[in-house]
């Protein structure tokens, strides 16, 4: 009899304990998923190159946990050894019905012992599990971690790369520029007064109205006087909107005179529509091609 006391005290603190670990277990399993979702958004966060989370704080408060269950096992066990002890009981008789469902109550008690340490067991089993999930999910945040490092290190490089290579391409067109500026200038202190015509002149008839605005505004250039001729050559294309010549004259004089480049491509392009078969098309396009790049 006292035996299955004893054994009843244990099947009870057994349940006790069971139904605490199950809870444990319970916990962690939620905890683990948690974890797995967390390792799929660190994936995603990597795709688009962000930092993952650090998961020591979760693993230090799974450990004050375990702690604090050991802790209340252990004070439960303290509380087992110091009860009273039970009253004594007179021994059943060998053989009696009481005698044997003692024995039958004394198996099945055990039997529940063995199930209850077993699930014990199948507990901590799924708590080392989850423990080496933990573990892993670490060390695949710590590799992704790294490699959303390299990824960034590798963008940087190729980004200051590309911007050399940006700001090679604008002094190589800013020396592009100057270069054909002066060679334009060159080109107007050779030519005998008054100046040969362009290819845009040579091949764009000038109309009677606008002939003398013309010959005003390059007389005006030779002067120094840019703005007067700016003047005069907006003139010329307000009389003759569809008129290739004067937008050709304007670009120039916005690019080499005016400094100018966002209005000196426009009249250029605007020439390129009005006379897209003029013998020069392939340098005023190579001049647009240039202010453009400058632009950038």
């Amino acid at each position: 009899v006292r035996e299955n006391l004893e054994l009843r005290r244990q099947v009870a603190e057994a349940a006790r304990a069971a139904s605490d670990l199950r809870r444990e277990n319970a916990r962690l399993l939620l905890q683990v998923r948690d974890l797995e979702q967390k390792q799929a958004d660190l994936a995603a966060v990597i795709a688009a190159l962000r930092a993952a989370e650090d998961p020591r704080r979760e693993i230090e408060r799974l450990r004050e946990e375990k702690s604090a269950l050991e802790r209340e096992l252990t004070r439960m066990a303290g509380e087992r050894k110091t009860d009273a002890p039970s009253p004594p009981v007179p021994a059943p008789q060998p053989g009696s019905a009481l005698f044997r469902q003692l024995e039958e109550e004394n198996a099945r008690l055990r039997r529940q012992v063995m199930e209850w340490r077993e699930a014990s067991q199948a507990e901590a089993q799924s708590k080392e599990q989850s423990g080496r999930r933990e573990t892993e999910w670490k060390q695949r945040a710590e590799a992704l971690a790294a490699e959303n490092k390299t990824l960034r290190e590798q963008l940087s490089s190729r980004q200051a790369e590309l911007e050399r290579q940006r700001r090679t391409m604008r002094l190589l067109a800013e020396k592009a520029l100057d270069y054909r500026r002066e060679l334009r200038r060159l080109r107007e202190r050779a030519e005998p007064q008054p100046a040969r015509p362009s290819p845009a002149e040579e091949t764009t008839p000038r109309l009677p109205e606008t002939a003398a605005l013309h010959e005003a505004a390059r007389a005006a250039v030779r002067a120094g006087r840019y703005r007067e001729a700016e003047r005069l050559y907006l003139q010329a294309c307000r009389q003759a909107p569809n008129h290739p010549l004067a937008y050709y004259n304007l670009g120039l004089l916005y690019e080499d005179y005016l400094k100018d480049p966002p209005k000196a491509a426009w009249h250029y392009r605007r020439y390129l529509e009005l006379h897209p078969s003029a013998p020069d098309r392939d340098a005023v396009r190579s001049w647009l091609i240039e202010l453009e790049a400058r632009d950038r």
